[in-house]
């Protein structure tokens, strides 16, 4: 194969695994915010920001 095939197949991945990593996280984050401002409404400008 060329090495720009690898290249691009390097850079696919990188990008690939980081949004996948990304959305787990901000997942997490969601639902953490969630419960927050289930037990307090105060909370939501917290939580918003979080999100953001």
């Amino acid at each position: 194969m060329e090495p720009i095939v690898y290249v691009a197949l390097g850079a696919a991945l990188a990008a690939g695994i980081a949004g996948a990593a990304s959305s787990f996280g901000v997942g997490i984050a969601g639902a953490a915010a969630a419960g927050a401002v289930a037990e307090d409404e105060k909370n939501f400008r917290n939580a918003l920001v979080l999100q953001g």
